[in-house]
């Protein structure tokens, strides 16, 4: 999602999406294009991984990756829209929400966090 253009705004209030809400979206394109959602599942995850060159970094769940990983009420290989109840996110081994509630004062560090490999990143 590196474009923007006016249809990345909320129709009824005109203010734009976020990242996450602009991603939800793509799943209604999908789902109408008949995309088995295994494959929906890879192209938000492993195949991003793949196309940014990171899949040794972030593709893999093991020691020394970075610890990215979400969790939502429900099995998103049989229902795609599951992923719009995440109700665990875990970013570089910190956990953002818990229980459906966004922890902002770990969102919101100012500093730099070192990351699993022993990097320091924002």
């Amino acid at each position: 999602m590196d474009y923007w253009n006016e249809r990345m705004k909320d129709p009824k209030t005109g203010a734009w999406l976020t990242r996450g809400e602009l991603t939800l979206n793509f799943l209604e394109t999908w789902k109408a294009a008949g995309i088995p959602q295994a494959d929906i599942l890879r192209a938000m995850t492993i195949n991003g991984y793949k196309a940014a060159d990171i899949i040794r970094d972030r593709g893999p769940i093991k020691t020394g990756c970075f610890a990215d990983l979400i969790a939502v009420i429900g099995n998103p290989l049989s229902d795609i829209d599951a992923l719009r109840s995440v109700q665990f996110v875990m970013k570089n081994g910190m956990v953002f929400k818990k229980d459906g509630i966004m922890t902002p004062e770990k969102f919101f560090h100012p500093g730099p966090v070192k990351t699993p490999n022993g990097r320091w990143t924002r």
